[in-house]
């Protein structure tokens, strides 16, 4: 059963709860969720509509046929915390908020990948900003597979991205001690040649563990130590986050050049 418990936990309201306790038992058709939760059809169809976006209710059937079931309350908390704390049984939790607006939550190295993923899959031309701090560049680079990162920097560059960036000057100075030089040298070549707008923000300052970034409607705050992105898809979220990162680069930042620092840093260290 839905209780008030679980309604704190995932933002419902009594309606709601009403409908997933109609059909918690076994599939049943719209009438029956109307008679037991005592609301109007029109209202039904939308507030279920919501429910299934978010994997609260599923569909049973086609047609004239369908019914719907509700998932299993105290088993969706658990899968819940699963993915949150991570280990073997990662994954991708999608959140509905509305029709334009989304949580997405991922879990897991390759899974966290998406993200980039996703930006590689931007139009040619685009602008993305990012924020990649040295403790978690370092960590982004111990945690991903090597090629994931090359493939994803070569479709960066044939798609012309133009990338506005805030990072620290020790990204690359730090990379070979952490990595290894032959590794390095194959990161840096992936780098250099992207489309770049970067500024550099003094070594002490707001050196963390996590990123950020920010592309369309979309903003990102990740962890390559804790293994976790959170994806916000929101106007106006967004558009608060990319007025801060701007901010942040135009009156912290000093103009960079990280593509030349990695072609003289590499050429040097293997000269």
């Amino acid at each position: 059963m839905w209780t008030e418990k679980h309604s704190r936990i995932f933002g419902l309201n009594q309606k709601e709860v009403a409908i997933l306790n109609a059909a918690s038992r076994a599939p049943r058709t719209i009438s029956f969720i109307a008679n037991e939760s005592k609301l109007p059809r029109t209202s039904l169809l939308y507030a279920i509509e919501k429910l299934n976006k978010r994997g609260l209710i599923n569909p049973i059937g086609y047609g004239l046929r369908r019914k719907w079931r509700s998932v299993n309350a105290e088993n969706f908390v658990n899968q819940t915390k699963i993915l949150l704390r991570g280990s073997e049984d990662a994954g991708i939790l999608k959140i509905p908020i509305s029709h334009k607006s989304s949580i997405t939550i991922y879990r897991g190295t390759n899974n966290m990948l998406d993200v980039f993923r996703k930006m590689a899959h931007l139009h040619k031309n685009e602008r993305w900003y990012g924020m990649q701090p040295n403790i978690s560049f370092q960590s982004a680079m111990r945690k991903y597979d090597m090629s994931d990162i090359l493939a994803i920097n070569k479709e960066f560059k044939l798609k012309k991205h133009i990338i506005e960036g805030i990072v620290h000057e020790k990204n690359v100075y730090n990379t070979p001690k952490n990595i290894g030089l032959s590794k390095a040298k194959d990161v840096f070549k992936s780098f250099i040649g992207r489309l770049e707008d970067y500024v550099s923000i003094p070594d002490d300052f707001l050196d963390v563990h996590s990123e950020i970034y920010i592309f369309r409607n979309t903003s990102v705050i990740m962890s390559p130590e804790k293994e976790i992105a959170i994806e916000i898809e929101d106007e106006d979220i967004t558009a608060m986050i990319k007025a801060m990162f701007i901010a942040l680069k135009e009156h912290v930042g000093q103009r960079y050049n990280q593509s030349e620092l990695m072609k003289r840093f590499t050429s040097e260290s293997l000269s």
